[in-house]
């Protein structure tokens, strides 16, 4: 696969990120946001993080003790992280670390840490009770233009839809049916696709089977119950149906291409073809494949 394909993943990636992260929240300042460029020696971060701790640890009067430990045990964390790079990565490096607050109103240590795809210039480091990302999506916005021109993309394979319907497959289920055949070429996959790929098994035959759910078809309790039995089924696997495409598309050997709304040809595509569009290497019939099973009927015993 390309370097585009590639960075064109590693943009994803980053866009998934800073939603978890926009997502947690803290009920004090336990939470280290630090963006740190290229060129910066690891001991001069790590110095910094050692001075605070000590600060903060001497400092106690505004705080409870054990929002202290929460405070201490973050930025300790987030030193160990540092201290294991000699260098930092080419592109630099994204460390959000901390005591966050789930939805159960739980404390949840959490930790994501990644080089950007792209070499960043600014620095950043902040202690609250939420993670700052408004650096981060500053950044994708500027550089996010690679991650795909709609227009001239998105223009090209319309044609093709138009002129050659015999080349292309639209929606999940006949999609997916067609890629593991291994004759889809480019796969366009909206980027805010909001299915849920989930690995059920019955607990009585063994059987799996694999489904893709929306968010409606989750909340039908029939979608986890074998239709001849009745049993229910557990759930083995559960995963953004995206991530999954993003995990396996190079050993299905296809292009993977992201579509996003901002542009009239990108709304276009997701409302039109459900967000799943794959190009065909040749031209198929079709219909003629309707008897094949495609992923999300596959059955099969352990």
């Amino acid at each position: 696969m390309s370097d585009d394909q590639d960075e064109n993943v590693k943009i994803w990636k980053m866009k998934k990120a800073i939603k978890e992260l926009e997502a947690a929240k803290g009920k004090a300042k336990t939470m280290i946001s630090l963006i740190i460029p290229p060129d910066v020696e690891t001991s001069h971060v790590a110095r910094k993080l050692h001075d605070d701790y000590r600060t903060t640890s001497r400092n106690s009067s505004n705080m409870s003790i054990v929002t202290r430990r929460y405070v201490l045990s973050a930025i300790s964390s987030a030193r160990i992280r540092v201290l294991c790079y000699n260098g930092f990565p080419p592109n630099g490096l994204v460390l959000y670390m901390g005591i966050i607050l789930t939805d159960e109103g739980k404390h949840k240590c959490v930790a994501i840490e990644f080089e950007p795809f792209k070499p960043i210039n600014f620095h950043l480091y902040r202690l609250d009770d939420k993670f700052h990302t408004e650096a981060l999506n500053e950044f994708v916005d500027k550089f996010g233009s690679i991650f795909m021109d709609e227009k001239y993309i998105l223009g090209k394979y319309f044609e093709k839809l138009v002129l050659h319907n015999k080349k292309c497959v639209i929606g999940v289920d006949d999609t997916l049916k067609f890629l593991n055949m291994g004759v889809v070429e480019t796969l366009f996959v909206s980027e805010n696709l909001d299915i849920e790929r989930y690995v059920l098994k019955n607990s009585t035959t063994g059987a799996i089977v694999v489904k893709h759910l929306k968010k409606d078809q989750e909340a039908d309790g029939s979608n986890f119950r074998d239709s001849d039995t009745n049993v229910e089924l557990q759930v083995e696997e559960k995963m953004s149906l995206v991530e999954w495409l993003v995990n396996e598309y190079k050993k299905i050997r296809c292009k993977l291409e992201f579509v996003t709304n901002k542009s009239q040809e990108g709304s276009q595509f997701c409302k039109r073809f459900g967000g799943v569009v794959g190009i065909l290497r040749f031209p198929l019939n079709i219909r003629s494949f309707d008897d094949v099973s495609d992923e999300s009927e596959i059955s099969r015993s352990d």
